[in-house]
């Protein structure tokens, strides 16, 4: 049976005011549930949003709800609230969900956030953005280099709060070794992939890696709230060594 520790951090950044992300991280023995979502929604919206979401979703999958029924729940509440109160109108937040019982783990995305797994001292991405700047990638309009400093980068094309919401759920087997990271734009808009695998192979833990990696992001202008969570994998009577 395999073990998983974890560390997450969520951290306003150097220039907005309220800090309108919200993670949430559980583990119990050999299941898990991780979550990192970013409101938006003008003062108050965003993080109302995004706080909602994980709480209801949570609560969702806790009284026998699967992932996709949880974030449909989420999202017609949301939307109930901003039809009943004017100033929360336009609200909406960004999900990315990981579901592990034992060596599965199921991944729901919703929105630009991420998921990533190192694997064999490899990254790579295991969500989709749903977003302009990777409808221009797919499109051969934008390299991903480009993509990266476009000024539509903050465009989203999905997100909890809108009407048809739809939801891409796929999942993947953990192995040994294994990490997860979870992340906002706020953190993943300052690196390249190569610098993100190259951070997340220190020989450091968890924490240390998530608390560089934030101070990492603040330093090269922080200009949107930063959100991390780290999760890793090991055999039953071993333990995570960096």
């Amino acid at each position: 049976m395999m073990k998983l520790q974890t560390a997450a951090l969520t951290h306003p950044g150097k220039i907005r005011e309220e800090n309108q992300d919200s993670i949430f991280c559980r583990i119990q023995e050999n299941h898990a549930l991780l979550m990192v979502a970013d409101g938006m929604g003008g003062h108050a919206g965003g993080s109302l949003a995004s706080s909602m979401t994980v709480d209801l979703v949570q609560q969702q999958l806790d009284s026998g709800r699967t992932v996709r029924q949880a974030l449909k729940y989420a999202n017609s509440q949301l939307l109930k609230k901003a039809e009943q109160d004017p100033a929360y109108d336009g609200m909406g937040t960004t999900v990315t969900l990981v579901k592990i019982c034992d060596a599965h783990a199921e991944i729901a995305q919703v929105g630009d956030s991420r998921a990533y797994l190192l694997r064999a001292n490899t990254l790579r991405q295991l969500t989709k953005d749903h977003s302009y700047v990777q409808y221009l990638v797919d499109m051969g309009k934008l390299s991903e280099e480009e993509a990266r400093t476009s000024s539509y980068r903050n465009m989203i094309t999905r997100s909890l709060g809108m009407q048809g919401l739809k939801i891409d759920i796929t999942r993947h087997t953990l192995e040994a070794g294994d990490m997860l990271l979870l992340c906002s734009d706020g953190l993943y808009e300052y690196f390249s992939t190569q610098e993100l695998e190259q951070l997340l192979l220190r020989d450091n833990s968890l924490q240390q890696k998530a608390e560089q990696l934030t101070e990492i992001a603040l330093a090269r202008g922080g200009a949107d709230n930063i959100s991390v969570i780290l999760a890793s994998f090991f055999e039953e009577g071993g333990e995570y060594h960096g």
